[in-house]
């Protein structure tokens, strides 16, 4: 945890404390791949007194309290901002009832004009990019304690939350993952297709070198001129195949034989599950020197941080030099769900002591 320090003694906080964690109303666990959901989910079942406003059918160690649960299959209507503001209300609303002695807001926006004048403490974990719009708002609605999920996310942003924010990184229960000694000598892409990703740079790599490449991606619609002009046109060159979107064991299975996974994204990406999550199989990541790539892969070690394309090449060529159960173990000691629990408890305590 960075921004408050670490002055507080986990061990002999008052547990359990009662912490409301505030998410969008989705029926948790989700059936498709998320982000944000699974990381409050995981961070919900290390909390000993917590209460989760989620979607109604939740399955959950908390204590639930719901409103109808958004579509998780099919396009969302505009009925999703109705039952997010919904849930926040009742969270709100039972927080200033004195039912809580701190709110925890996944939910950005939607939430920080209540979090601005709630009479508790609110933390407010970003899980997106800071955007000229969004930097205006975090500016000047100051009420909430932001947390970003890695330093290079809170340098982006507005003065304020450089100077006062918590970096708290993500974590999951990787310990669950499997893992895999030994790779099938395939690379893999997993996540989502489009420009901002770079599949196109990690079927580059993979045809440079002569190698599989895994595509385990969802297509959105707003994707598919990118698609059928930089990638559908690739896939009929032998090595290159596309799975579509898969389950969650799937993935893991895939993860666990990869000779590793390239990060392609060309943007400044807050967080990547799916490094740690590739990690905690075995597999080392490629990734670009961008966002937060730096803070999760270490060089050398459990992968590398690239410049550009011919770096990638080169990295994948030293791939040899990487042992795979030093990349589980990076990933279980620093992004395990119950780091990010310590952390986050130990956030709470000084929020309420201050």
């Amino acid at each position: 945890m960075r921004g408050l320090g670490r002055c507080v003694n986990v061990a002999a906080m008052p547990d359990p404390l009662n912490i409301a964690l505030v998410c969008a109303p989705w029926r948790l666990p989700r059936r498709r791949y998320s982000g944000t959901e699974r990381v409050v989910d995981c961070l919900a079942r290390k909390l000993n007194n917590a209460t989760i406003f989620a979607g109604k059918g939740t399955k959950t160690t908390a204590r639930l309290v719901s409103v109808p649960a958004m579509r998780d299959d099919g396009p969302l209507d505009l009925s999703w901002i109705e039952l997010t503001l919904f849930n926040l209300g009742k969270a709100y609303k039972m927080g200033q009832n004195g039912k809580f002695c701190l709110i925890h807001d996944h939910t950005g926006i939607f939430g920080l004009a209540t979090a601005a004048i709630s009479p508790i403490p609110v933390a407010m974990t970003l899980h997106g990019p800071f955007t000229e719009l969004n930097s205006q708002m975090y500016a000047q609605l100051t009420g909430p304690h932001i947390v970003t999920i890695s330093d290079s996310q809170k340098s982006l942003g507005p003065k304020n939350v450089r100077d006062s924010a918590t970096t708290v990184y993500n974590g999951l229960d990787l310990e669950d993952f499997p893992f895999g000694p030994d790779d099938d000598g395939s690379l893999l892409f997993v996540g989502r297709i489009s420009e901002e990703k770079g599949t196109h740079l990690a079927i580059d790599v993979a045809q440079a070198l002569n190698m599989p490449l895994k595509i385990a991606a969802k297509l959105a619609e707003v994707d598919r001129p990118y698609f059928a002009q930089y990638i559908q046109p690739r896939l009929k060159r032998g090595k290159v195949t596309w799975l579509g979107e898969v389950t969650e064991h799937r993935r893991n299975r895939l993860m666990m034989g990869a000779r590793a996974v390239l990060h392609t994204a060309t943007w400044n990406e807050p967080f990547g599950l799916v490094m740690i999550e590739a990690m905690a199989c075995g597999a080392p990541v490629i990734g670009f020197n961008r966002g937060s790539v730096p803070e999760i892969v270490e060089h050398g070690r459990t992968g590398f941080v690239v410049e550009d394309v011919e770096e990638m090449l080169a990295a994948v060529r030293r791939l040899h030099t990487i042992s795979r159960p030093d990349c589980r173990e990076h990933a279980i000691r620093n992004f395990s769900s119950e780091r990010m629990a310590r952390d986050y408890k130990a956030l709470y305590q000084q929020m309420l002591a201050a």
